[in-house]
């Protein structure tokens, strides 16, 4: 053989080739198997040729198997696959808008955690380690009264109560006030002091998204009036100014420490007007006033604005902020020397969602470069000394609690019951002035010992009221003092992230799908398809609100219930639709596969059920099969012309037809004059055998009915003979592609067809298996003629000649049944002289008797030739 060649040309795919080298994909050796088609060893030089790309039809047949899958999938698969896809896409898009969360539908969803959030809340008992101090109408009234003194107090008031809460060892006094107003210097020193003395008062401070820099512009002018190397003591000089009102700033020294600038004025006029109080005031000590002037000061000396600087150095957070979205905010400053001596100032401007409803609280907000806390955690960092909170992925970490937080700092509140432990300010007020004369408070201390206590107003007039999930009119100190609870057990409400939510909604669309194909398949009526609708959509979402629910009070999660929700009804309309469709499909099916054979009732009722119809593969039955044939049809068939033949076997099959619809069976096929009919399938009939057999007797009477008009119109006497068998069976559509027709198939139907072929050598006209004799032996007479093996088969089977139903049999034919049993049990026993007499017996009584004719003959033909020393009773026949 000469030695090949590597080709030099392309593949018929268009692979190019190397001479000298074959062409593989990592070294692989070429094969047939890997190439397209449309290749061939002939077609190319040397006879193997390279690999080429896969071919365009290679590339279908994945989606040609897939069609043809579906091609193949039952009614009921087919329903399922279908309500799949419909939940799939519903489900799809219900999953991209709760991942994307629109605001439309945002405000959907937060209606929704409204109501769950209110049921939670009404499980969940205001915290016992928070005690509001509420300044309501009442305590402004006796205020007046007792001390002559109207709203705004004075400040040494409020000095008084954070003194009280402290020495009484609270946590923590956080007054929900902002000071701004600057009254008497001795007023605004006395509560300085007492804040100073506390180290636990807290205190708001308003951080505007933006300000109206026209109301706060400051003047340029001002005078430098000392030099101070400890900086503390510059800051407590810049406190003394600023406790009358003027701006002080301070400078970094090149040399070290700071030098002091009064500041803030639009003229040197007022800058001289306030050094001439100055030195009537013993306001600063050591400072030469003589040698101050008024000046312009430079951009560097307005930056160092004292209560800007006290800000920043003593109410800041040291806290990372990387990865978050914290919002920038401006500063409406606190009176300067209330701010210098809080322990801690926070944030009381928060922002509602897009409905007007408070459900987060921004626990951090950006001034400067600089993190600051809201009130209420900035009280809870003084109640928890040594704490150093810090941000990580998710959540706000204050010593072992880990607060939930989305990327904006922002805390979704979990709320409770509005049950708070609450105190009148009066009685507080009181309470002072009865230590101090040495009588029992009436608001003993021991009652704000390790407690955060919130002082705020709660009167009508100066009540800060928001709209919350649990309430449309709440108190802002409500509010805060629920955050408070919440930071300090380490709790709140985590949203579930869009993928969560979009996971769900994705599945809550599946399972109302499938539901309801699952269910359309059980229900018989249109009704009840409805109702069982509404129910299982009416499950899914009470089961998705329950679970939801159930999270948020016992778990603190958030799921998405209203975008899920909505997506589970159109899914569940699109299944609907889809079904439905489907469901026409099969209606038109059923009607054109069944109507021909089988009666109205029956295709009304596939109508309902579908299912019972296996449209595209079989299913296994048990079942009761008929055969039937006209005896000598042959003959006389060959006497009459065609078109009179026609009309006898029309006539015949009419009748037979008739009585086999009347009795709930489908007539699979005729054959000549054969009729094959079937009960149990595509229904399910538990008396298919029953029914069967009565059918036959009720064939046998009208046949009978008939005979002299058949005879005397067509001349033959027409007399038909039957066989039944009861068994498993596959029914189902049968045939080719192009056309096919509901049948049944197996050993079940070929037995009863050679049923109805053994009534001949017997005599007999209706033959039964004992499958179909142990469904009605209780409901027809019957007699057991053999011990059957037909042709065909090893094994042998009892068959049973039916006489007729119970009570109906004639009493002649009932003895000589009698007798020829008798007879037929000596035959077994190979006893055949005492057989013979017994079936002569018979005779005698019905001369006529096929079946005793039969076993006359054997009987004769075993005593001349006895059977072999194994036999076993069993008549073997020969012949279909």
């Amino acid at each position: 053989m000469p030695a090949r060649s590597p080709p030099t040309a392309a593949c018929c795919a268009g692979a190019p080739t190397t001479p000298g080298r074959w062409p593989t994909r990592a070294g692989r050796t070429p094969s047939f198997r890997s190439r397209c088609r449309g290749c061939r060893p002939s077609a190319h030089p040397g006879g193997l040729p390279p690999e080429p790309k896969r071919c365009r039809k290679a590339n279908t047949d994945g989606r040609l198997l897939f069609a043809a899958m579906l091609r193949y999938l039952s009614p009921r698969l087919q329903k399922a696959l279908a309500a799949l896809v419909a939940g799939v896409c519903v489900g799809l898009v219900a999953a991209a808008l709760t991942w994307l969360r629109p605001e439309a539908l945002e405000t959907a969803e937060f209606w929704s955690y409204d109501a769950r959030a209110r049921y939670a809340a009404a499980g969940e008992a205001a915290p016992s380690d928070v005690v509001l101090v509420d300044i309501g109408e009442s305590d402004l009234e006796n205020v007046a009264r007792n001390l002559g003194e109207s709203w705004p107090w004075p400040r040494a008031l409020f000095g008084h109560l954070v003194s009280y809460f402290s020495e009484a060892g609270a946590r923590a006094v956080i007054l929900d006030i902002v000071f701004q107003d600057v009254r008497q210097a001795d007023d605004l020193m006395e509560l300085a002091e007492a804040l100073k003395a506390s180290g636990k008062a807290v205190f708001g401070v308003a951080m505007p998204s933006k300000v109206d820099s026209a109301r706060f512009a400051e003047g340029r002018w001002g005078a430098r009036l000392g030099a101070y190397s400890d900086r503390d003591d510059g800051v407590e000089a810049a406190i003394a100014l600023m406790a009358h009102g003027w701006k002080a700033y301070l400078v970094a020294e090149p040399a070290g420490g700071v030098r002091l600038w009064l500041g803030g004025k639009q003229s040197a006029e007022e800058v001289q007007s306030v050094l001439a109080y100055l030195g009537r005031e013993p306001v600063l000590r050591g400072v030469d006033l003589a040698a101050v002037h008024p000046v312009e000061l430079s951009e560097a000396q307005l930056a160092g604005e004292a209560s800007r600087l006290i800000l920043r150095e003593r109410h800041s957070l040291e806290v990372d902020s990387a990865g978050f979205e914290v919002s920038r905010r401006a500063v409406i400053s606190p009176v300067p020397v209330l701010g210098a001596r809080a322990a801690r100032l926070g944030n009381i401007l928060q922002e509602a969602e897009t409905d007007g409803i408070f459900r987060r609280h921004q626990l951090l907000v950006e001034h400067e470069g600089r993190l600051f806390p809201s009130l209420p955690l900035a009280g809870f960092l003084v109640g928890s000394p040594g704490l150093s909170p810090r941000l990580e992925p998710g959540a706000l970490v204050l010593g072992d609690r880990r607060v939930p937080i989305d990327s904006e700092a922002n805390l979704t509140v979990r709320f409770n019951r509005r049950d708070f432990d609450r105190v009148s300010a009066y009685d507080v007020l009181r309470s002072v002035a009865q230590l101090g004369e040495g009588e029992a408070p009436r608001l003993p201390p021991e009652r704000f010992k390790d407690k955060f206590v919130l002082v705020a107003p709660a009167a009508y007039a100066l009540l800060d009221v928001r709209s919350t999930p649990i309430s449309d009119i709440q108190p802002g100190a409500e509010i805060n003092a629920t955050v408070l609870a919440n930071l300090a057990a380490g709790r709140a409400v985590r949203r579930a992230s869009p993928e969560v939510d979009a996971a769900f909604g994705l599945l809550l669309a599946l399972l109302a799908s499938l539901s309801l194909v699952g269910l359309w398949g059980v229900t018989r009526t249109l009704w009840g398809a409805l109702l069982s609708t509404i129910g299982a959509l009416a499950v899914a979402l009470a089961g998705a609100a329950a679970l939801s629910t159930w999270l948020l009070a016992a778990h603190d999660y958030w799921l998405a219930l209203s975008v899920p929700g909505l997506g589970a009804l159109a899914a569940s309309l699109t299944t609907l639709l889809a079904a439905s469709s489907l469901e026409q499909r099969d209606r038109r099916f059923v009607q054109e596969a069944l109507g021909r054979y089988t009666s109205p009732v029956l295709v009304r009722e596939l109508l309902s059920h579908p299912e019972y119809l296996s449209l595209e593969w079989g299913e296994v039955r048990q079942i009761s099969v008929y055969f039937s044939d006209i005896a000598g049809f042959t003959n006389f068939s060959e006497q009459l012309k065609p078109e009179r033949l026609v009309a006898l076997l029309n006539d015949y099959l009419t009748n037979m037809t008739d009585i086999v619809l009347e009795h709930g069976g489908v007539v699979d096929k005729y054959i000549g004059d054969a009729i094959m009919a079937f009960w149990g399938a595509p229904l399910p009939e538990p008396e298919h055998a029953k029914k069967a057999v009565l059918a036959a007797l009720a064939m046998r009477r009208r046949c009978c009915e008939l005979q002299n008009r058949w005879q005397a119109e067509f001349g033959p006497l027409v007399h038909a003979r039957a066989g039944i068998n009861s068994g498993p069976a596959v029914s189902g559509n049968m045939g080719s592609r192009h056309k096919f027709n509901y049948t049944v198939m197996g050993d079940t139907v070929n037995l009863a067809s050679r049923l109805e072929g053994a009534n001949k050598p017997y005599g007999t006209d209706l033959m039964i298996s004992e499958s179909c004799y142990a469904h009605v032996k209780d409901f027809v007479e019957t007699r057991e003629l053999d011990l059957l093996a037909v042709k065909g088969k090893q094994k042998p089977v009892t068959v049973y000649e039916v006489l007729a139903e119970k009570g109906r049999a004639e009493p002649k034919a009932l003895e000589t049944a009698r007798a020829f049993e008798k007879g037929l049990a000596l035959y077994r026993e190979a006893r055949f002289e005492e057989a013979l007499r017994a079936f002569e017996e018979a005779l005698v009584l019905s001369p006529d008797d096929g079946p005793s004719k039969t076993f006359v003959e054997r009987c004769r033909h075993f005593l001349a030739q006895p059977p072999p020393a194994d036999w076993d009773g069993v008549w073997r026949m020969k012949e279909k």
